[in-house]
């Protein structure tokens, strides 16, 4: 079975428009992000953290201000119970679904998914419905026992200079719905209607979905199938 992410399926969205076969831009990285991640990681394991902090002012900086707004990412709730770094999996179709979750905080019928990243997108008002956090919803709605309604996101965008910005949605049924068709749609240009994979050329794909190669030379890859 094939692992698709999040930036695979924003990949695979976008490749409709077959009018422009140059490759698809890959995903920008963000460095920092990572290292913060993997700081505050360390910090939700207990581990000494102190002396990468006094070397880096502006990780002091998020790390200070996610303790001032956000104390329930570091507070031990009654009937609460955590996961920190989570990589979520889940197979649907003939695909592998895969994300990877900041904090998970369980709670007594509410399930709070907890995401911080150092860069600020421009349109705050429709980022939760952005692959990542719709991908993150959907599989957690899928594996675990709470309803739609019943699963929270918070995202925490951490600004250089300005106090870092909150986010936080509700998620619903309605929604959960949209996506599902929505992800049904964009898998489809992968696997057959059938629900059969008949593609010998699984290694093209892959290179499309990472940005690799074209999507000219993608659908030059496919076999023509007689009718």
């Amino acid at each position: 079975m094939m692992w698709i992410t999040a930036e695979d399926l924003s990949r695979l969205a976008a490749s409709n428009n077959l009018e422009n076969m140059e490759a698809i831009a890959e995903a920008k990285s963000h460095p920092k992000e990572e290292q913060f991640r993997l700081l505050m990681e360390q910090s939700l394991m207990e581990l000494p953290i102190a002396p990468f902090l006094a070397n880096t002012p502006q990780f002091k900086q998020w790390f200070s201000q996610l303790q001032l707004l956000a104390p329930e990412i570091w507070s031990n709730e009654p009937n609460t119970w955590k996961t920190y770094g989570q990589l979520l999996q889940f197979s649907y179709k003939n695909v592998i679904l895969s994300t990877k979750i900041d904090l998970l905080i369980y709670r007594y019928q509410q399930l709070e998914i907890i995401n911080w990243a150092t860069h600020c997108p421009e349109d705050l008002e429709n980022v939760l419905t952005d692959w990542k956090p719709q991908l993150d919803l959907f599989i957690l709605a899928k594996t675990e026992s709470y309803l739609p309604s019943q699963i929270q996101m918070t995202y925490w965008f951490l600004q250089e200079e300005n106090d870092p910005i909150k986010v936080s949605r509700s998620y619903s049924m309605e929604a959960y719905q949209a996506f599902q068709e929505q992800l049904e749609q964009v898998l489809s240009k992968i696997s057959p209607p059938d629900g059969t994979n008949n593609f010998p050329v699984e290694d093209t794909l892959t290179q499309f979905l990472r940005g690799k190669i074209s999507i000219k030379n993608y659908l030059d890859s496919i076999p023509e199938i007689e009718i």
